[in-house]
């Protein structure tokens, strides 16, 4: 692509960005919506750590691997499965996050899990767990919620 194409569509996304963002400033509707969907997908149900079936491994994935056990359920669908593993932002560990996509429960459409892991002497330690689904109806279809889909 050449430089003059480039920045055409940089100049398309900073438009596209900025009327987005006008019609939010000037729909309060718009504005209570998208604050809402913000706090939907920062909001994440713990699980117990004394749920979690591996909670310490000398090997993280060993503790990891419990959120994608039994994954794909069948050969059925189109069923996906995400492994992400990133240093933590206090620099203590990793957080893997798994996402399962494709489910085949009619009112799930994905569940992802994440885990807080960090080092324990000479092994490692799950530190925290949580979940949240995608549903595929209801009010909340689409988006990520920490309550059970209808």
């Amino acid at each position: 692509m050449s430089s003059m194409a480039r920045l055409g569509v940089a100049r398309f996304a900073i438009a596209v960005a900025g009327l987005a963002a006008l019609m939010v400033a000037q729909n309060p509707a718009n504005a209570e919506k998208a604050a809402a969907e913000t706090a939907a997908q920062a909001a994440w149900q713990e699980i117990g750590g004394a749920d979690w079936k591996v909670p310490v491994a000398a090997d993280l994935m060993d503790i990891v691997a419990p959120a994608y056990q039994g994954f794909p359920e069948s050969d059925e669908g189109r069923q996906r499965l995400a492994v992400e593993l990133a240093r933590s932002g206090d620099g203590e560990g990793y957080t893997a996050t798994v996402t399962k996509e494709g489910l085949l429960d009619d009112a799930v459409g994905a569940e992802q899990i994440r885990l807080k892991i960090a080092r324990r002497a000479a092994n490692w330690g799950l530190v925290r767990a949580e979940r949240r689904w995608q549903c595929r109806r209801g009010d909340k279809a689409g988006s990520w919620t920490i309550s059970r889909c209808p």
